[in-house]
Protein backbone atom coordinates (compact mmCIF):
# COMPACT_ATOMS: atom_id res chain seq x y z
CA UNK A 1 0.00 0.00 0.00
CA UNK A 2 1.25 3.46 -0.81
CA UNK A 3 2.14 5.85 1.98
CA UNK A 4 -0.53 8.51 2.36
CA UNK A 5 -1.07 11.90 3.93
CA UNK A 6 -4.61 11.03 5.03
CA UNK A 7 -5.21 10.07 8.64
CA UNK A 8 -6.78 6.71 7.81
CA UNK A 9 -6.14 4.27 4.96
CA UNK A 10 -9.87 3.96 4.28
CA UNK A 11 -10.11 7.67 3.46
CA UNK A 12 -9.53 9.00 -0.03
CA UNK A 13 -5.87 8.66 -0.98
CA UNK A 14 -3.68 11.24 -2.73
CA UNK A 15 -4.14 10.93 -6.46
CA UNK A 16 -7.18 8.69 -6.09
CA UNK A 17 -9.96 9.86 -8.36
CA UNK A 18 -13.42 10.51 -7.03
CA UNK A 19 -14.81 7.57 -9.02
CA UNK A 20 -12.06 5.22 -7.81
CA UNK A 21 -12.73 6.27 -4.22
CA UNK A 22 -16.46 5.77 -4.71
CA UNK A 23 -15.70 2.25 -5.94
CA UNK A 24 -13.41 1.63 -2.95
CA UNK A 25 -16.10 2.86 -0.55
CA UNK A 26 -18.62 0.45 -2.02
CA UNK A 27 -16.06 -2.37 -1.84
CA UNK A 28 -15.22 -1.49 1.78
CA UNK A 29 -18.87 -1.30 2.82
CA UNK A 30 -19.71 -4.71 1.33
CA UNK A 31 -17.92 -6.20 4.36
CA UNK A 32 -16.59 -9.75 4.54
CA UNK A 33 -16.95 -11.58 1.26
CA UNK A 34 -16.30 -8.41 -0.74
CA UNK A 35 -15.96 -8.94 -4.47
CA UNK A 36 -14.64 -6.64 -7.15
CA UNK A 37 -17.21 -8.01 -9.60
CA UNK A 38 -20.01 -6.84 -7.26
CA UNK A 39 -18.53 -3.33 -7.21
CA UNK A 40 -18.26 -3.32 -11.01
CA UNK A 41 -21.91 -4.38 -11.31
CA UNK A 42 -23.08 -1.83 -8.74
CA UNK A 43 -21.32 1.04 -10.53
CA UNK A 44 -21.89 -0.39 -14.01
CA UNK A 45 -18.13 -0.19 -14.64
CA UNK A 46 -15.88 -2.73 -16.27
CA UNK A 47 -14.47 -5.44 -14.04
CA UNK A 48 -11.00 -4.75 -15.44
CA UNK A 49 -11.16 -1.08 -14.45
CA UNK A 50 -12.35 -1.79 -10.91
CA UNK A 51 -9.71 -4.54 -10.51
CA UNK A 52 -7.03 -2.05 -11.63
CA UNK A 53 -8.23 0.50 -9.07
CA UNK A 54 -8.13 -2.20 -6.39
CA UNK A 55 -4.49 -2.94 -7.16
CA UNK A 56 -3.42 0.65 -7.80
CA UNK A 57 -4.89 2.02 -4.58
CA UNK A 58 -4.18 -0.96 -2.32
CA UNK A 59 -7.77 -1.79 -1.49
CA UNK A 60 -6.94 -5.08 0.26
CA UNK A 61 -4.63 -3.43 2.79
CA UNK A 62 -6.99 -0.52 3.26
CA UNK A 63 -10.06 -2.66 3.95
CA UNK A 64 -7.99 -4.85 6.29
CA UNK A 65 -7.08 -1.72 8.26
CA UNK A 66 -10.73 -0.62 8.19
CA UNK A 67 -11.90 -4.02 9.43
CA UNK A 68 -9.29 -4.04 12.22
CA UNK A 69 -10.39 -0.58 13.34
CA UNK A 70 -14.04 -1.62 13.36
CA UNK A 71 -13.17 -4.76 15.34
CA UNK A 72 -11.23 -2.64 17.84
CA UNK A 73 -14.17 -0.25 18.25
CA UNK A 74 -16.57 -3.16 18.62
CA UNK A 75 -14.39 -4.70 21.35
CA UNK A 76 -14.32 -1.38 23.21
CA UNK A 77 -18.11 -1.22 23.06
CA UNK A 78 -18.36 -4.80 24.35
CA UNK A 79 -16.02 -3.94 27.22
CA UNK A 80 -18.01 -0.81 28.08
CA UNK A 81 -21.27 -2.76 28.01
CA UNK A 82 -19.76 -5.51 30.19
CA UNK A 83 -18.54 -2.92 32.70
CA UNK A 84 -21.99 -1.28 32.84
CA UNK A 85 -23.59 -4.70 33.30
CA UNK A 86 -21.26 -5.57 36.19
CA UNK A 87 -21.90 -2.20 37.84
CA UNK A 88 -25.65 -2.71 37.40
CA UNK A 89 -25.46 -6.22 38.86
CA UNK A 90 -23.45 -4.97 41.83
CA UNK A 91 -26.04 -2.25 42.45
CA UNK A 92 -28.88 -4.78 42.23
CA UNK A 93 -26.99 -7.21 44.46
CA UNK A 94 -26.30 -4.66 47.16
CA UNK A 95 -29.91 -3.46 47.00
CA UNK A 96 -31.17 -7.03 47.45
CA UNK A 97 -28.76 -7.55 50.33
CA UNK A 98 -30.06 -4.40 51.99
CA UNK A 99 -33.66 -5.55 51.67
CA UNK A 100 -32.74 -9.02 52.97
CA UNK A 101 -30.96 -7.50 55.98
CA UNK A 102 -33.98 -5.33 56.74
CA UNK A 103 -36.22 -8.39 56.58
CA UNK A 104 -33.82 -10.39 58.79
CA UNK A 105 -33.78 -7.63 61.42
CA UNK A 106 -37.58 -7.61 61.54
CA UNK A 107 -37.79 -11.38 61.97
CA UNK A 108 -38.43 -12.68 65.43
CA UNK A 109 -36.50 -15.90 66.15
CA UNK A 110 -39.44 -17.38 68.08
CA UNK A 111 -41.63 -17.03 64.96
CA UNK A 112 -39.18 -18.88 62.70
CA UNK A 113 -39.75 -22.49 61.69
CA UNK A 114 -36.92 -24.99 62.29
CA UNK A 115 -36.50 -25.44 58.52
CA UNK A 116 -36.03 -21.66 58.12
CA UNK A 117 -33.44 -21.56 60.90
CA UNK A 118 -31.58 -24.51 59.35
CA UNK A 119 -31.58 -22.83 55.91
CA UNK A 120 -30.40 -19.48 57.29
CA UNK A 121 -27.67 -21.23 59.25
CA UNK A 122 -26.54 -23.27 56.22
CA UNK A 123 -26.50 -20.22 53.95
CA UNK A 124 -24.71 -18.01 56.47
CA UNK A 125 -22.08 -20.70 57.08
CA UNK A 126 -21.58 -21.13 53.34
CA UNK A 127 -21.09 -17.38 52.85
CA UNK A 128 -18.59 -17.19 55.68
CA UNK A 129 -16.70 -20.25 54.44
CA UNK A 130 -16.47 -18.98 50.85
CA UNK A 131 -15.19 -15.60 51.94
CA UNK A 132 -12.68 -17.04 54.40
CA UNK A 133 -11.43 -19.33 51.63
CA UNK A 134 -11.01 -16.35 49.31
CA UNK A 135 -9.11 -14.54 52.05
CA UNK A 136 -6.91 -17.62 52.71
CA UNK A 137 -6.22 -18.06 48.99
CA UNK A 138 -5.18 -14.43 48.74
CA UNK A 139 -2.85 -14.81 51.69
CA UNK A 140 -1.48 -18.15 50.42
CA UNK A 141 -0.83 -16.59 47.02
CA UNK A 142 1.09 -13.79 48.69
CA UNK A 143 3.06 -16.28 50.81
CA UNK A 144 3.76 -18.42 47.75
CA UNK A 145 5.06 -15.39 45.83
CA UNK A 146 7.30 -14.52 48.78
CA UNK A 147 8.61 -18.10 48.94
CA UNK A 148 9.31 -18.14 45.20
CA UNK A 149 11.13 -14.81 45.45
CA UNK A 150 13.22 -16.09 48.37
CA UNK A 151 14.03 -19.30 46.46
CA UNK A 152 15.13 -17.26 43.46
CA UNK A 153 17.40 -15.08 45.64
CA UNK A 154 18.93 -18.18 47.27
CA UNK A 155 19.51 -19.82 43.88
CA UNK A 156 21.32 -16.73 42.63
CA UNK A 157 23.40 -16.56 45.80
CA UNK A 158 24.20 -20.26 45.57
CA UNK A 159 25.15 -19.85 41.92
CA UNK A 160 27.44 -16.92 42.75
CA UNK A 161 29.15 -18.86 45.55
CA UNK A 162 29.77 -21.79 43.20
CA UNK A 163 31.34 -19.47 40.65
CA UNK A 164 33.67 -18.11 43.32
CA UNK A 165 34.74 -21.64 44.26
CA UNK A 166 33.31 -21.22 47.77
CA UNK A 167 31.11 -23.65 49.65
CA UNK A 168 27.90 -23.08 51.61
Amino acid sequence: MKKTDSAYPWERQPGETEKAYEAFSIYKNFGPGRQVIAVARTLQKSYTLVRRWRKQYGWEERVAAYDRENDRKEQLEVQKARKKMIERHIKIGTSIQGKALQALEKMKPEEMKPADIREFLRFGTMLESENRQKQDNKQAGSEQNTALLLAEILEKAWGNDKDDGGEC
